[in-house]
């Protein structure tokens, strides 16, 4: 699959809405391919299955849009998908894209439940989540994890420079191994505390949760390799 390349911006005020946009258009695609069948499949996150984790982003789309217009917050176990879980993401998409082309609402401080944060700061949060969650999403589903490299780049640089909270009960779980042959959306998941190795479990018959597995095991084999080679 080919990516078209991320070209630096002039005004660096720029740089958040171009990343949500292209974020935006990559969990887009993912999102419209999954089918209700899948939404009781499990994901790399324990607490959500599918249906779940769709949920959970697109009431993360209403949370941001709530913090950055100084509504009230959803509850974060709000279910706001709908009976159209692709138009329920690209209308809540659309607003939060909306209101972040204005330049005031980037530069403002805005209180959220944990502190006041900048608008470039939450926007770059905001893509992040989509990365990682779509990362779950498509681990989930059978879909290509093989998202844009320089896009993945920028928010691992940017999850770098900043100070996380790991825990169990703590937003990140630590850090996870990676081969060295990891591409940067493994290398981004693995740092926000996801498993390579994980897979659903196959059902019978089920030749894409098989191949997933085998996938998880052989990246499981790699790290192993590695770890014992040091």
């Amino acid at each position: 699959m080919s990516h078209a390349s991320v070209q630096p911006d002039a005004d660096p005020e720029q740089a958040p809405r171009r990343l949500h946009r292209r974020a935006g258009a990559l969990a887009d695609r993912l999102i419209a391919t999954v089918d209700p069948d899948q939404f009781t499949h499990p994901t790399p996150c324990p607490d959500w299955d599918v249906g779940g984790l769709l949920n959970h982003i697109v009431n993360g789309n209403h949370r941001f849009i709530a913090i950055m217009t100084g509504q009230p917050v959803p509850d974060r176990e709000t279910v706001l998908l709908g009976a159209d879980h692709v138009a329920a993401f690209r209308s809540s998409l659309a607003r939060l894209t909306e209101i972040c082309a204005d330049d005031d609402v980037l530069a403002a401080e805005h209180a959220t439940p944990i502190g006041t944060e900048p608008g470039t700061h939450l926007l770059q949060t905001r893509v992040i989540e989509l990365l990682v969650h779509g990362w779950d999403l498509a681990r989930a589903t059978g879909q290509p994890t093989d998202f844009d490299p320089d896009l993945c780049r920028s928010c691992l640089d940017i999850l770098r420079g900043r100070s996380l909270p790991r825990g169990t009960d703590a937003p990140f779980a630590p850090v996870c191994p990676v081969p060295t042959n990891a591409s940067v959306a493994d290398q981004l998941a693995a740092y926000a505390g996801r498993d390579l190795g994980w897979a659903p479990v196959p059902a019978t018959g089920d030749a894409t949760a098989t191949q997933d597995t085998t996938v998880a095991q052989d990246t499981r084999t790699a790290i192993r390799q590695e770890e014992d080679a040091r």
